[in-house]
């Protein structure tokens, strides 16, 4: 690996020198030189430079010393890549390159009391349920509690659920976490 950072370095050298000397018709050859030795192992390595954007095509002419920037950019962050054992560019017979990644599974388990959903019932304003139609929700989830097998306590949430989509999201949003946790056989 360390003579493969040493490889990259000397490119990396190469590129800035090109760029300090302001020299395009070198930073034009050396891009040519790069892209041809790293193309196979740095994804997109054309990507954002002038030679290769579409306003060169229409005759602009090409800045290759901000090409060279963006290369030695490139090149240094695959040699952190390298380093960090973010990439390998070592491939196995078949030609799969194996990379490890790290997952974390994050989990909440929410905990919905009857009391804290009769209290933001409560807080839903007037203007989107009346007090009747909150002792309504009330005794329709109060209804949904007491049921004592997951069938009825289901044949409950049902008609609470077409009752609550009649009355609009806020409703929603303070009785169906609710509702599904009874449903889950909790509450």
């Amino acid at each position: 690996m360390d003579e493969k950072i040493k490889f990259i370095d000397k490119y990396i050298e190469k590129l800035q020198a090109v760029i300090d000397a302001k020299d395009n018709k070198a930073a034009d050859r050396l891009q040519d030189e790069v892209i041809a030795i790293f193309e196979g192992e740095i994804e997109n390595i054309r990507g954002q430079l002038d030679n290769y954007s579409y306003a060169y095509l229409d005759g602009a002419p090409v800045d290759f010393l901000k090409d060279a920037e963006i290369l030695k950019g490139k090149l240094i962050n695959y040699k952190l890549n390298l380093q960090s054992g973010l990439c390998n560019p070592q491939k196995n017979k078949n030609g799969i390159n194996v990379t490890q990644q790290v997952t974390q599974q994050v989990q909440n388990d929410i905990r919905i009391s009857f009391e804290q959903v009769i209290s933001h019932i409560q807080e839903i304003s007037k203007d989107n349920l009346s007090n009747e139609e909150k002792d309504i929700l009330c005794g329709k989830l109060t209804a949904i509690e007491m049921a004592k097998d997951k069938n009825s306590r289901w044949e409950k949430a049902k008609d609470t659920l077409k009752w609550i989509a009649e009355k609009g999201i806020e409703v929603g949003i303070a009785a169906l976490p609710y509702i599904a946790k009874a449903l889950e056989g909790g509450s």
